[in-house]
C-alpha cells in the first residue's frame, strides 16, 4: 500500500488531529450558521474531507502514472 500524505507513523498522528479538529472546529461552526444538528454537521464534513483526500490521491496516482507512461526509457 502506498502512502501518499504521510509517510511515518508521527506524521499520521499529527494529520489525524488535524484533520479532527477541522472537522470538528468547522461542524460546529457550520451547525450554527446553518441551524443543523451538530453531530451529523461533524460527520458530514468529516466525510468530505475523506472524500476530497481519495480524490486527491485518485488523481496523484493517476498523473504520476501518466507520467511514467509518457517519458521516454531509453
Amino acid at each position: 500500500m502506498e502512502r501518499r500524505f504521510c509517510h511515518t507513523p508521527e506524521l499520521m498522528t499529527i494529520a489525524a488531529a488535524i484533520i479532527g479538529e477541522v472537522s470538528t472546529t468547522g461542524g460546529l461552526q457550520a451547525s450554527y450558521w446553518l441551524g443543523a444538528p451538530t453531530g451529523p454537521t461533524i460527520v458530514c464534513l468529516a466525510t468530505l474531507l475523506f472524500a476530497l483526500s481519495s480524490a486527491a490521491a485518485r488523481i496523484s496516482r493517476l498523473v504520476s502514472q501518466t507520467g511514467s507512461e509518457a517519458s521516454p526509457q531509453g
